[in-house]
Parts: structure tokens; C-alpha cells; sequence
């Protein structure tokens, strides 16, 4: 497994049923856990989608909010589109 750290611009976002979204980023900034910038593993590609985060179908990407809580998202994009997500909104979650 490989662990990155960076920024993500939301790009789209789209109500595709009742409290569900359907969420697009650009990926920038990448860097490895110790604050490395990354250049060429096999999961990015520079200047591919805006920062180039490349990724094969079946993976996830989970997020930080906050100090300690994480949440892990499902990629509901092809590898070769944006990263999106399909986001379920719960209520009273993070």
C-alpha cells in the first residue's frame, strides 16, 4: 500500500439522488508521508488531470476531517477521468 498526502480542489458536484453526491477533484501537491514531493511512482503521472493522480478501478482514498476522523471513499471514476467520488450524506456525520 502506498500512503500520499495532498490537496484536493473540488471541481464538480452533483446531487444524483437523495443525499447522495456525486463529488469531482483535482489533485495537487502530492507528497509522501514525510513531506517528499512525488514525481513518478506508478500512481501519478505529472501533468495528467490537473496534478496527476492515477489510480487503477477498485481502489479507495481516504480523508482526513478534523484531528481523528477518517473516512474511506470507493473511486466511482475510470482511471483515465477525474478522481470522483459518490459521497452518501448522513446526518449528523462528519
Amino acid at each position: 500500500m502506498q500512503i500520499f498526502q495532498g490537496q484536493l480542489t473540488l471541481t464538480y458536484k452533483s446531487e444524483v439522488a437523495r443525499e447522495t453526491l456525486v463529488l469531482r477533484f483535482d489533485v495537487s501537491d502530492l507528497t509522501d508521508l514525510q513531506g517528499n514531493a512525488i514525481s513518478s511512482p506508478s500512481l501519478i503521472k505529472e501533468g495528467d488531470r490537473g496534478g496527476g493522480f492515477n489510480f487503477a478501478t477498485g481502489q479507495f482514498v481516504s480523508m482526513q476531517f478534523g484531528e481523528k476522523s477518517w473516512r474511506s471513499y470507493s473511486i466511482a471514476s475510470l482511471p483515465e477521468e477525474e478522481l470522483e467520488l459518490v459521497v452518501r450524506l448522513v446526518e449528523g456525520g462528519v
